[in-house]
């Protein structure tokens, strides 16, 4: 869980240098393309982060967090391996709920 934080929080971090640099360096159409993008991956994140909080059982949460991470490569990998190790801990928890059902 704590990686899958650090990652959202990188994310977010490079999503607000992005945004000031675009903002200094582009204008017009341009600019508000690449911000609606920014925006859109890091909603991808940020939602995604709460669905896996919230519903441990789908692996609906970490995959929008691996796509709306892409974006913010390198800083993104950070939540993508978040991502990946929520998912493995959901299997554990899945086999582990399975066997005690069984």
């Amino acid at each position: 869980m704590g990686l899958a934080i650090a990652g959202v929080i990188v994310n977010i971090l490079l999503a607000a240098a992005v945004s000031v640099n675009v903002m200094q360096d582009l204008s017009g159409t341009a600019s508000t393309v690449f911000l609606t993008l920014t925006a859109a991956s890091l909603a991808a994140t940020i939602i995604g982060f709460f669905i896996a909080i919230n519903n441990r059982n789908t692996r609906l949460g970490p995959i929008m967090m691996i796509v709306g991470s892409i974006i913010f490569v390198p800083g993104g990998l950070v939540a993508i391996f978040g991502a990946k190790r929520l998912m493995s801990q959901s299997k554990q928890d899945q086999r582990a709920q399975e066997k005690f059902e069984n």
